[in-house]
C-alpha cells in the first residue's frame, strides 16, 4: 500500500486496513524519511518535505495506532533514527532537526 505518510488521512486509512486485514496492531515501525545535505542557510522552503517524512509522519502514526494498541494490551513503536538524531551536523539541517525530534518524542 503507497501512502504520504505526512497526510492524516492517509494515515488513518492506512491504520485502518491494517486493524480491518488483522484485528489488532501490536507492532509500528516508523522508518520513512529521507534528507539532504544542505546547511541551515542554504535550506528552503522545500525543505519542509523532510519535516513531514522524517517527523510529522511518525507522529501522525504513533497517534493513529496508540489507540488500538492500548485496547490489544500489548505494543510496541520503534522510531528508526539516525546518529543525527543524537549529535547534531551542520549539512541536512533539516532532516537533523526532524531527526532530534524522534529523540525526544521516545
Amino acid at each position: 500500500m503507497e501512502v504520504d505518510i505526512s497526510d492524516r488521512r492517509d494515515v488513518d486509512w492506512l491504520v485502518a486496513a491494517a486493524i480491518g486485514a488483522f484485528g489488532r496492531l501490536d507492532v509500528l515501525v516508523n522508518h520513512a524519511g529521507g534528507g539532504d545535505f544542505r546547511t541551515v542557510t542554504e535550506t528552503d522552503d522545500d525543505s519542509g518535505a523532510q519535516l513531514e517524512a522524517n517527523l510529522t509522519g511518525p507522529f501522525l502514526a504513533g497517534r493513529a495506532v496508540v489507540p488500538h494498541m492500548i485496547a490489544a494490551g500489548t505494543s510496541v513503536i520503534v522510531n528508526t533514527i539516525s546518529i543525527c538524531g543524537l549529535v547534531g551536523e551542520r549539512p541536512g539541517a533539516a532532516y537533523t532537526a526532524a531527526k532530534h525530534g524522534l529523540v525526544s518524542h521516545l
